[in-house]
């Protein structure tokens, strides 16, 4: 998540005005708090959010450790006791490389790289509505430090409505 903890500094301008002038429409710091979260959605809810360490190079070994494990041992346990669900991520290089897949079969149904589909709402609705959601709620909020912007997030999460 980034540029959420200000408003951005622009200025629009017609090409014919020769004096325009020095209303600021949007305000942006330069120097904006920026983290890494991962989330999921699902018919039956939310999961937790994953925070990335900072620093932290998401690989394929961290992405295991540190989304994948949790996620199995918890959120997919607490959302499908059953576990009649299929997993849907994008095909960053973490989520598709062999040590990931490997790990995924027979833990889990997922969709492959080759059989995703990029760019659809339908299927990647943290792409075409969460993060953006999220975005436009933390806009409201000044976070003073990086712990009171991650409070945020997770209270907009929270509170994101179902449908």
């Amino acid at each position: 998540m980034n540029n959420v903890n200000g408003t951005w500094r622009i200025q629009y301008v017609s090409r014919d005005l020769k004096h325009p002038t020095l209303e600021v429409y949007q305000r942006r710091e330069n120097h904006s708090s920026r983290f890494m979260v991962w989330g999921g959605v699902s018919f039956n809810g939310k999961t937790k959010l994953h925070f990335i360490h900072p620093g932290a190079k998401v690989n394929s070994t961290y992405y295991i450790n540190n989304v994948l494990k949790p996620f199995l041992t918890k959120d997919a346990l607490r959302l499908y006791p059953d576990g009649d669900f299929v997993f849907n991520h994008n095909s960053a290089p973490s989520h598709v490389s062999k040590v990931a897949i490997e790990f995924m079969k027979g833990k889990l149904k997922f969709i492959s790289h080759e059989k995703w589909m990029p760019k659809s709402p339908d299927c990647a609705p943290m792409d075409y509505f969460v993060w953006g959601y999220m975005k436009q709620q933390l806009w409201r909020t000044k976070a003073k430090d990086v712990a009171a912007l991650k409070r945020a997030v997770k209270r907009v999460c929270k509170d994101m409505p179902r449908n």
